[in-house]
């Protein structure tokens, strides 16, 4: 996979394999997770014990937080159904992308404990899963990085 800016200020990313697009593909189910929006929620409003907040504020957060994901699936079923080695993150749906990688990583962090993993990590010390995970929550950790450093959103 190739990844980064382009002078009309996009961020281009080509798919070089399958495996690339499978690696993309994973945002979504990290994102959603077992229904990771309402339990991204969940943690958010820990503590929050106001009404408004349970009647108004949580039902738009979740809500927002799908359409987010579903804006990003999108963009990944067009590539992948139209036969496409490419697409773009744009500043129209930049915003989406941003939340759907956080959520993405919010829900690994939550699952694997990845802040628990030491900085000198020992590959020999975890499993396939911990390591795949390690690998997709800095490359969404990366992505977004450069979309902040990209897209003015």
């Amino acid at each position: 996979m190739q990844l980064g800016p382009t002078i009309d200020g996009r961020i281009k990313i080509a798919i070089t394999d399958e495996n690339d697009f499978n690696f993309f593909a994973a945002i979504l189910q990290d994102a959603l997770g077992e229904d990771s929006p309402q339990s991204i929620v969940d943690q958010i409003s820990k503590g929050k014990g106001d009404e408004d907040w349970e009647e108004f504020v949580k039902p738009d957060l979740v809500t927002q937080f799908k359409k987010e994901i579903l804006t990003v699936g999108s963009v990944l079923a067009e590539t992948q159904d139209n036969g496409l080695k490419e697409f773009f993150i744009e500043e129209a749906s930049a915003g989406a992308w941003f939340s759907t990688l956080n959520q993405a990583r919010l829900h690994l962090e939550q699952v694997h404990k990845i802040s628990s993993f030491e900085d000198e990590i020992d590959e020999e010390n975890l499993s396939e899963t911990q390591l795949q995970s390690l690998a997709k929550y800095d490359l969404y950790t990366n992505l977004q990085g450069l979309i902040l450093e990209t897209i003015d959103f």
